[in-house]
């Protein structure tokens, strides 16, 4: 335990971790969007679920056009296939459980520019601009190559139990089981091995993994984040595999978030609290405590917590962290201001709040461009057979065949390129 505790606040292999306890005043003035997604389950076991995304303006919560319609969307089910910029050529892939439908949205239209069915088990899906995860209910993750619907890869029956929640990074793939383990993947290699293994594997948790996140300090060596339906809240570190810290938390834990600098950790809960932990303020006495005892406990009184407020479903930073947004299980929208802990404004959609991501969005208002989206396969066929994940330099013919990317895309591909490295500069400058 002395071990793991030590790496908490300086770890001697990477970026000095120090730093995220100081304040690099970080400003960005922007439009900032914030896309929710509400699903209606229906009244009866027979009716089938409605549900719609919904834009809202982070400054004044107002609603943005268009709204979309008709696209039931469940917890961990959406994925963004364009960064954190975003204009109306930007796409994201939605999944109903219940209806086992994949829809693609386009920024710039109401209705899915795509549908197709998918496997009937899929439990959550995560995504980037050439690929999308699925988790099964019996453990397995499926992988698909968008440019053309090709299931390139599954990795089968990796957790005893269903698959609750997937990350995604450079070159990782996390996966969370309702076993209560963590698995951590170099997805680069899934088609090369012919039996990949994880790179690491944490089973710290002993009820189901409910939120993980991965922080972006360190890059591909960063930080890894599990919250559970038993209270617990667990930081590993992805460059040697340590368990860094244990925080307990007075209620079971539904949902998690974390600021761009990992200065502030939220969590969500049952009982309809967010849980704040600040690292850069309380450093001294987290470390004095997992010491002593091998964790710390997040007191009830350090909490965001709204009147009646049910279940918190999911949470997220606005993009220069002053914003908390939170989704709760009765469709309301909350925005909590951060620095003074005030909240600021409530919105309303219908049924339960889902998911709920923050972009910047574009000033380019060009017109979206129609591209066509292959059905996806439903099971690996010849055709995939020998491809593998490359995304340094592709090769093979199946990332030849992904439509060019215009002028504009690839402006905003640069941009979300320079944020990244604009906010890992500022980490290790100060």
């Amino acid at each position: 335990m002395e071990d793991e505790a030590s790496s908490l606040v300086d770890n001697p292999h990477r970026i000095n971790h120090r730093v995220l306890f100081k304040s690099t005043g970080v400003q960005m003035e922007t439009d900032q969007m914030v896309l929710c997604s509400f699903l209606d389950a229906g009244k009866g076991g027979n009716d089938k679920p409605t549900g719609q995304l919904v834009a809202y303006n982070l400054k004044n919560g107002q609603a943005l056009t268009p709204s979309y319609k008709e696209i039931p969307c469940d917890t961990s089910c959406l994925a963004c296939l364009d960064g954190i910029v975003i204009d109306n050529n930007s796409h994201f892939v939605v999944f109903s459980k219940a209806l086992s439908t994949f829809q693609i949205v386009n920024f710039g239209k109401e209705k899915p520019v795509a549908k197709f069915f998918g496997h009937e088990k899929l439990i959550c899906i995560v995504g980037n601009e050439k690929f999308v995860f699925a988790g099964t209910s019996a453990g397995s993750v499926c992988v698909w190559q968008i440019s053309n619907g090709e299931m390139i890869s599954m990795l089968k029956s990796i957790h005893f139990q269903a698959i609750s929640s997937l990350a995604l990074s450079g070159h990782y793939l996390v996966t969370a089981s309702e076993d209560g383990t963590v698995k951590v993947w170099d997805y680069l290699k899934i088609g090369i091995e012919s039996e990949i293994t994880a790179k690491y594997s944490f089973a710290d948790h002993t009820s189901q993994v409910s939120g993980i996140k991965l922080g972006i300090v360190g890059a591909n060596d960063c930080r890894l984040y599990t919250c559970g339906a038993d209270g617990n809240l667990f930081v590993y570190d992805l460059y040697d595999g340590l368990k860094l810290a244990k925080f307990v938390v007075p209620s079971p834990c539904t949902c998690l978030e974390i600021d761009a600098l990992e200065r502030m950790i939220c969590i969500g809960s049952a009982d309809g609290a967010i849980y704040l932990l600040n690292l850069e303020m309380n450093a001294p006495q987290i470390q004095a405590n997992i010491d002593k005892n091998g964790f710390d406990s997040i007191e009830a009184e350090m909490c965001l917590r709204a009147l009646d407020s049910k279940s918190v479903t999911s949470l997220c930073f606005s993009i220069d962290n002053g914003t908390l947004v939170a989704g709760y299980s009765d469709g309301k929208v909350l925005f909590w201001d951060i620095q003074s802990r005030q909240l600021m404004r409530t919105v309303t959609g219908t049924g339960a709040v889902t998911n709920i991501k923050c972009f910047f969005k574009s000033p380019i208002t060009k017109q979206s461009k129609s591209v066509k989206f292959t059905p996806f396969n439903r099971n690996m066929t010849e055709k995939s057979l020998g491809y593998s994940i490359d995304l340094s330099e592709p090769q093979d013919d199946v990332v030849k065949e992904a439509p060019k990317s215009s002028n504009t895309q690839n402006d905003l591909a640069s941009i979300n390129h320079q944020l990244f490295e604009y906010i890992k500069g500022q980490v290790e400058n100060n």
